[in-house]
């Protein structure tokens, strides 16, 4: 019997055939986001059980996660605390990272673990769900597949006729909400069901990321063609504005597959090298490069400049601070519950005396979204 996740739902629902792919685990190269949102999850779920006021000592889940950027889990954890406190000012909170496995008429069993669960009087279930990527997608299938499986699983529930899914996105502060009914979800569960049953349907997207056979899909290797096509029409100018808007996303997906294809590629490279048809070798080659420490190169520096008669004004251009570091050993080093405290602080003089000054260093491409679910 096929088992099947809350986070593969909405891509078996786009993409029905993808069902038949096997179960395996798919390399993406740098996994440090995923690893970023299980630590935000464990943190936010110990607050939670442990009625945290204040984010605790992060450093045993920053080991256990090998993450090296505390403050933005420091962040993403108290986005989280704050999210709790918005659904505990009205709601009855039962959990936190609450499991449940749904077995359907023979066909599988789904399965899947709320990061939040409450009830709002009088018969009213909050499902909740933190979105710790940088990257907004549409998580009402997961969240309905939740609801769905704690109300038929959850002898507390069964009182319960009406839903709230709440999406938190912890870094833009974002929150959607969706409301429906334990009836609507029973038929659109059974829909869906029918639908990933008896479709072989595929259909490439988004959701093909992390597909098992992203790399030799049918449908995929029809998209790349046309996108291909579509990029070449570009580069002769002969495209509308919203040729633009739709092919965009079709890229972004094609570039994550060919980043994902070229992790592989060096994760095979690691192993030992490989030689094509016509003797072309290909291997990682190490290279290596010069770190300056301050405290001994100063001196040096500057007595260098002096003789060759370079401006001493040219070591400040060419002197740089880490933020990240700076602010990292101010954390470490003050007490808990005053750590963010200490860290505005510093940033506050730093400003106030001109030592930090906002620059505009890149045009990020953003996308907003249009009306809320």
């Amino acid at each position: 019997m096929m088992k099947i996740s809350g986070s593969i739902m909405d891509r078996l629902l786009n993409c029905p055939a993808s069902k038949n792919v096997p179960d395996i685990k798919i390399q993406v190269g740098d996994d440090t986001p995923a690893r970023l949102g299980s630590a935000v999850h464990e943190v936010a779920s110990y607050m939670i059980n442990q009625n945290c006021e204040v984010v605790p000592d992060l450093k045993i889940f920053m080991e256990k996660w090998g993450l090296d950027d505390e403050d933005d889990l420091r962040f993403l954890s108290w986005q989280a605390k704050k999210s709790f406190d918005s659904v505990k000012a009205y709601a009855k909170i039962v959990g936190s990272e609450l499991p449940f496995e749904l077995e359907t008429t023979g066909f599988f069993t789904v399965s899947g673990t709320a990061d939040l669960i409450g009830i709002e009087e009088p018969d009213t279930l909050i499902e909740c769900d933190y979105k710790s990527g940088r990257v907004e997608k549409d998580a009402t299938n997961q969240l309905k597949l939740y609801a769905h499986g704690h109300l038929e699983t959850v002898p507390e529930f069964k009182k319960l006729n009406k839903v709230k899914l709440i999406t938190f996105w912890l870094r833009s502060g974002e929150i959607e909400v969706a409301e429906t009914t334990r009836d609507d979800l029973k038929k659109w569960f059974k829909e869906s069901v029918k639908k990933i049953t008896e479709s072989d349907e595929y259909h490439a997207g988004e959701h093909c990321y992390y597909c098992p056979r992203n790399q030799n899909c049918p449908s995929m290797q029809m998209q790349v063609y046309n996108t291909v096509q579509s990029i070449e029409g570009v580069q002769n100018h002969e495209i509308t504005d919203e040729m633009f808007v739709d092919l965009y996303p079709r890229v972004k997906m094609l570039q994550k597959v060919i980043d994902n294809f070229n992790d592989i590629f060096r994760a095979r490279l690691h192993v030992s090298p490989l030689t094509d048809s016509d003797g072309t070798k290909y291997y990682l080659n190490e290279i290596k490069k010069d770190k300056l420490d301050i405290k001994k190169s100063f001196n040096i520096i500057k007595e260098f400049f002096i003789e060759n008669n370079i401006p001493p004004s040219e070591i400040d251009k060419s002197l740089s601070i880490s933020k990240t570091k700076l602010l990292k050993a101010v954390n470490d080093n003050s007490p808990k519950g005053l750590k963010g405290a200490q860290k505005e602080l510093l940033m506050a003089r730093l400003r106030e005396e001109e030592g930090a000054v906002k620059e505009t260093f890149e045009h990020r491409l953003t996308k907003t979204k249009g009306a809320k679910i």
